[in-house]
This record gives C-alpha cells, sequence and structure tokens, in this order.
C-alpha cells in the first residue's frame, strides 16, 4: 500500500513470481548430481509472475476531477544455457487521462506487449532482438487513438563484471506520423 503526499486516498501495488529451476530468488544453487545423466531441465528456468497496481491522480486534496486507474500484466523468462526469452503484457485503464481539464473525462484503455530474445554469443558479447506494441484507445473524440510498434536490436560487450557497452537500433513504427529511426551507444559502468 502507498500513501502519496497531498492524496486522501491509498494505492496498492502487489507482484508474485514463481520460478522453476536454476538459482532460486536468493541466489542459491541448486544440486548437481554428477553421476545422473544430463537433462534438459539441468539447464532450464522458468520464471512466471504477474502484478497489479491500482490509484488515483489528480490535483491533490481538492474538488477537482481524479483519475482513477490500474494496471495489471504478466512476465515470463525461460533461461536455457546461453539463450533467454521474455514475454511481457500489460492492459490499463485511465478513466480520467486529463483531470486538469474540467468535464473533460476521458477514458483511455491501454494495451501493451513485449516479447526479447538474448543470445550469449561469446563469454561477455550478448545480441538480443526485441519487438514492442503499445495501443491506446480513448473514449471522446479529443483523444486521438494510438498505436506504436517498435523493433529493437541490441550488441553488448561487457569485458568488465560491472563494465558493459552497449550498441542499439531502434525502428518504430507510430499509427500516425513518420518512421523513426534512433541508434545509441552506450557505456555502462557500475560500483
Amino acid at each position: 500500500m502507498v500513501n502519496r503526499k497531498g492524496q486522501n486516498s491509498k494505492e496498492g501495488y502487489g507482484h508474485v513470481s514463481l520460478k522453476l529451476g536454476g538459482a532460486d530468488f536468493l541466489a542459491n544453487e541448486p544440486d548437481i548430481d554428477l553421476n545422473k545423466e544430463e537433462s534438459i531441465l539441468d539447464f532450464l528456468t522458468v520464471t512466471l509472475g504477474t502484478y497489479g497496481y491500482y490509484g488515483k491522480n489528480g490535483t491533490a486534496n481538492s474538488n477537482d476531477p481524479k483519475n482513477t486507474y490500474f494496471r495489471v500484466g504478466v512476465d515470463s523468462e525461460l533461461l536455457y544455457k546461453i539463450f533467454r526469452l521474455r514475454m511481457l503484457g500489460n492492459y490499463g485503464e485511465d478513466d480520467n487521462v486529463t483531470p486538469s481539464k474540467l468535464n473533460s473525462w476521458t477514458t483511455v484503455i491501454s494495451k501493451a506487449g513485449t516479447v526479447e530474445a538474448e543470445v550469449t554469443i561469446l563469454l561477455n558479447l550478448i545480441g538480443a532482438a526485441r519487438f514492442e506494441y503499445l495501443q491506446q484507445e480513448g473514449s471522446s473524440s479529443n483523444f486521438t487513438n494510438t498505436f506504436i510498434r517498435r523493433y529493437v536490436g541490441t550488441m553488448a560487450y561487457a569485458p568488465l563484471e560491472n563494465f558493459k557497452l552497449a550498441l542499439e537500433y531502434k525502428y518504430s513504427m507510430p499509427s500516425r506520423g513518420s518512421i523513426d529511426r534512433v541508434g545509441t551507444l552506450g557505456a555502462t559502468f557500475s560500483f
């Protein structure tokens, strides 16, 4: 539960995950029996999760209109040796996306999905491809329904545990406007 400053109502968030195989959420590795034959299950890890949250935003502690919103979603990951597959889905609704505008009351339904495949090519070279989809539909004529499809390719090199270089290319296809192409090169250092 969250009690946001200036709000009279509480907001809630919850997440539940189940992990099968591999290290547990506390990083404890499973026992390995070297006397038995190798099995596909020795290298397979599946993680499934679901989440939801509910809240209200708008001008704090006033009689102005508020926006009540919720989001629910699922996330999953399949890991096998050097391959990783992630799939995410989300559904949400806002009952008043513009609470600062009196008498606007536009309800918006959002749907999103992501699929990402990743492979460790060498010990410290990782390639990934991702597809993202976002769709927003409004209930009034003053909201423009939109959707975006995005294709992302990434190549990352991590010579050290705490340092990574990444080259990424994003190709976005919005429902309105022109196609967007962006390339980035980034370095991450953590300590």
